[in-house]
């Protein structure tokens, strides 16, 4: 944990953390601990994607060169 015993949003793969999340300016920003499969990156980002407007958000990024998706 970072300090103060402070907790960050994770995300699961396969019901194991992968990774984290955090919400900045409108965008769901996901950083996973290690590079994901291609099957696993997808339906991360499919289902953030369909999480954004719970999160009143606008856009998923992850910590890859990939571009950021727009909703």
């Amino acid at each position: 944990m970072p300090g103060r015993a402070q907790v960050r949003p994770t995300f699961l793969v396969d019901g194991h953390v992968h990774g984290t999340w955090s919400l900045e300016g409108g965008t769901l920003r996901l950083t996973p601990f290690r590079p994901l499969s291609t099957l696993d990156q997808a339906a991360l980002e499919q289902e953030a994607t369909r999480l954004l407007p719970f999160e009143r958000g606008k856009n998923v990024s992850d910590s890859s060169p990939l571009a950021t998706r727009s909703l």
